[in-house]
């Protein structure tokens, strides 16, 4: 049935590339990194959020730390219990020792946790390429540092900015802001914004992952493209549990955390779905002959 497929230019462009993309995910070996990545990320996911409300209350002021809450409160689904002026309080009424503390603390979680994963992914995705080529210690540790800190400021952008747009979006004042409202509620309501960042975070971790291993060009480019749209129908159905399900019982609470991985669990498979189809695409190191056939 290959040899079917191999006839056409679609099919050695796109089918037989995705049929071998597929079988490599199949294998046992990617799916324990596969979850192991996803434990760690969901393990760095909670100090994360902790990290960043924690010094956002800290070190806003009271007015627009409260504005701040309001806009984080509409962005999040009404399911889930909003951020109140009592928690804003708590966080502004702590003494800085605490919050140093506090701070550092979370950091250094988010780091280790994040860190882990990162070298997770790495090896993942380069175990999916067929590389056998190795870094050495220092250099390896660097890489995956610099990614993790790369993502996590990436994460904090993203996040920023749907903020500020949601928060400029309530405003009425002037013609800029007006403009830039249209621009929040056009961001806000189609997926084209979701798909952009999805597919600049899977390049730069493809980009980094596989530098020197295939080409940065339409393989790669590929395959982040892919890898973004099909995380992007995880996330759409993701969104839908979280719309219509009850999350303030005890049972709805649980099923939201393993949903969550779950989704954490098929995001990364997304990612390393990308890394195979570049790597088929690029044509180094997936070859006909170890494949099984269709």
């Amino acid at each position: 049935m290959r040899a079917f497929f191999a006839q056409s230019m679609i099919g050695r462009a796109l089918v037989l590339p995705v049929w071998d993309a597929i079988w490599r995910l199949s294998q046992p070996d990617v799916r324990i990194v596969t979850g192991g990545i996803a434990f760690y990320a969901l393990f760095s996911v909670f100090p994360l959020i902790y990290l960043t409300s924690t010094l956002l209350f800290a070190l806003l002021p009271a007015d627009l730390s409260a504005e701040l809450a309001s806009a984080i409160n509409s962005v999040i689904t009404t399911n889930v219990v909003p951020l109140t002026e009592g928690d804003m309080e708590t966080v502004v009424a702590m003494r800085p020792t605490n919050i140093t503390l506090k701070v550092a603390l979370a950091l250094i979680l988010v780091l280790w946790a994040a860190m882990a994963g990162a070298k997770a992914m790495i090896t993942g995705i380069r175990m999916i390429a067929g590389s056998d080529r190795r870094s050495g210690l220092i250099r390896f540790q660097g890489i995956a540092f610099i990614l993790t800190a790369v993502l996590i400021l990436l994460v904090w952008l993203l996040g920023f900015s749907q903020l500020v747009l949601t928060i400029v979006r309530n405003q009425d004042d002037g013609f800029a802001l007006r403009f830039t409202s249209e621009i929040a509620t056009i961001a806000g309501t189609i997926w084209a914004t979701k798909w952009i960042a999805g597919f600049a975070v899977f390049y730069l971790i493809l980009a980094v992952s596989l530098n020197g291993r295939i080409s940065k060009g339409w393989p790669m480019l590929g395959g982040a493209a892919a890898a973004a749209v099909v995380w992007l129908t995880v996330t759409f159905g993701f969104q839908l549990y979280l719309k219509y399900s009850t999350l303030d019982t005890l049972y709805g609470a649980l099923a939201s955390v393993i949903i969550g991985f779950i989704w954490l669990a098929l995001s990364v498979n997304t990612l390393l779905l990308g890394a195979a189809l570049a790597t088929a695409w690029d044509n180094k190191e997936l070859k006909p002959d170890v494949l099984p056939d269709l």
